[in-house]
This record gives structure tokens, sequence and C-alpha cells, in this order.
């Protein structure tokens, strides 16, 4: 079994604002903002693909969008800061050896890093713990070598499908029908807005896509990580390869680059009614406070750099800028 964590902006979008020009213009004064609310993924997967976990940690103890709400798609865990500390870790190893104990009664091993919020002296009645040694995480852990990359790419696809479709939906409306969502989307209370309405996507929403895309990587795709990753015994290693091929016949290698990710996302919009020729956006610069279009020709740059905000410098120094405040 391996464990791998990562921050994810779940409302981040390709452009400076959820808005379309459209109805910007019926708001003057609204503020137009980069959402880049930041959680953490968590995601537990073992060798075969046939057992997977996958937790969401925020900073709110309890999202207004959630309340009401007895069975949440994915596990939600809370900390001020979003992040793993050594008691959301102690509250996720006995979620994951409960949902483990379901699935197996063999006790088994559970690679992980040895970031700083796992505490070694918590214990499963599971697990044995096997410790990565430092540096050696990206490159030893099944999780980063892609089940995590594949499952925010295709969260993002399901983001900007659900959006696109609410954006046609909204072009298309007539006059009558614009004036009574405004007024509705007024009365609403804050936190109450989220994807269905075209604005940036409510945790109760990030969870619900999570859980799909996570849902979407295929056993045979997890081996291939495994493999690629090379962390298990030679032994063990043999036995992942011989399922592997065994399945393969059946199931095509599935893995795109990021590129060919971000080209099937800009073919997606092209294709949207509300951001073409007559579309609200049309015309816009990438770098502008309204949607991108499909034809724009920063387009495919401006979607790749959104597929991988997580990684980027500008991220990450924010990332430790927020884990250093913690230390004073």
């Amino acid at each position: 079994m391996n464990m791998g964590e990562a921050s994810f902006f779940c409302e981040l979008s390709p452009c400076n604002s959820f808005v379309l020009e459209c109805d910007a213009k019926e708001a003057p004064g609204t503020a137009l903002k980069w959402a880049k609310e930041r959680t953490t993924l968590i995601i537990t997967v073992n060798a075969t693909g046939t057992f997977k976990s996958v937790s969401v940690i925020g900073k709110a103890t309890q999202p207004v969008c959630s309340r009401g709400i007895s069975d949440l798609p994915v596990l939600y865990y809370s900390q001020r800061k979003g992040w793993v500390d050594a008691t959301v870790y102690a509250k996720w190893l006995a979620d994951l050896s409960e949902y483990g104990a379901s699935f197996t009664s063999k006790r088994g091993f559970l690679v992980m890093d040895n970031a700083s919020g796992h505490d070694a002296s918590a214990t499963s009645a599971l697990f044995d713990i096997a410790w990565l040694p430092p540096k050696a995480t990206a490159r030893s852990q099944p999780c980063d070598q892609g089940v995590m990359n594949a499952t925010k790419t295709t969260y993002r696809r399901e983001m900007m499908l659900r959006m696109l479709t609410t954006f046609d939906k909204h072009f298309a409306e007539k006059s009558d029908e614009r004036a009574a969502r405004k007024a509705r989307e007024a009365r609403a209370k804050p936190g109450a807005l989220g994807a269905a309405d075209g604005r940036s996507p409510l945790v109760i929403d990030a969870m619900r896509f999570v859980k799909k895309a996570f849902d979407t990587v295929t056993p045979a795709s997890t081996m291939r990580f495994w493999l690629r990753a090379s962390c298990t015994p030679v032994d063990v290693q043999s036995k992942i390869r011989a399922r592997l091929e065994a399945v393969a016949a059946r199931v095509p290698e599935s893995g795109t680059t990021l590129v060919e990710d971000a080209r099937e996302i800009v073919m997606m919009l092209g294709q949207a009614h509300s951001l073409g020729p007559d579309g609200g956006s049309a015309g816009q610069a990438a770098s502008a406070d309204y949607f991108v279009s499909g034809t724009h020709p920063d387009a495919l740059d401006v979607i790749v750099h959104w597929l991988d905000e997580e990684t980027s410098p500008d991220s990450i120094f924010s990332a430790i800028g927020e884990e250093t405040e913690t230390w004073g």
C-alpha cells in the first residue's frame, strides 16, 4: 500500500475569474480574482489497484456547503492550514485501518514518506509502516508516479465540463431568465453558489469531483505506476508485472502527457457557444479578467499552466511561506 499527499487548488480557474464578460458587465465593481483556495489530497492505493482511498483536508471544521449532508463523497478532515499534521494523520491512519479491515484481514505494508506531519509514534492495527528514506519520495512513490496527477487532471477536466455547460446555459438565457437568475444569486447566502451556478467549486463540489476523478484511475494504470516507482522487492515486482501482463491485452495503456490533456480541454473551450465568436469572451487576451476562449492563440499555454499550477515556483514558495508561519 502507498500513501501520497499533495496540495490541490480545488477552486482554481485557468483565468482570473469564473465570470463571463457578459455577466461582469451587468455587475460593475464586482471583484474578480483568481481563486486559489488550497486543500490537501491524501490518496492511498495498493499494488494491484484493487484497494483505493481518497481523502480531502480543508481549513473549515465543517464547510457551510456540507451542512446537513451526512454521507460525504470522501473522508474530510480539517486543519487550520489545510495540512496533514499529527492529529489529522492519526485520524486518517485509524480510518484507513478500519476501511482496510473491510477489504482484507491480512496484515500489510504501508509505504510512506517521512513528512513532518507523519507521526512515527502512531500505529495501525492492520499495517506495518515502511518509511521511505529522505529525498526518495517522488521517485519511489507510486502515487507520485502518476496516480495523483491523473486524479488532478481528470478533476479539472470534469470541472471545466461542468463550468462550460453552465456558461452555455447562461449564454442562451433570455433577458427575463437572466434577470431572474441574477435575483436568485443576489439572495443566495455566502458560500451557497458553486459549480452548478457557474462559480468556483464549493468544497462539497470538489469532494464529488475528486471522487469521480479518482475512480477513473484503473487497476492497470495503478500497477504501471507501482512498477515505475520500483519501491517493492524484486519478487513482488515480478508478481505485479505478471498480473499486469494478464490484463494488459484487455486494458491498453491510457497515460497521456500534460500537453495532450491540455489540448483536449482547449477543444472543449473551442466548442463552447458561450466562448465562441458570438460569446462573451471573444477577443479577450488570455491574461484578461474573463474566461479564456479556446480560439485564443495562448489558450494551450494557459491550460497547461492551469493543470500544473501546484508545482509552479510561486505556488511552492507560497506553500513554504504558509508552513513557516506556523513555526513562529
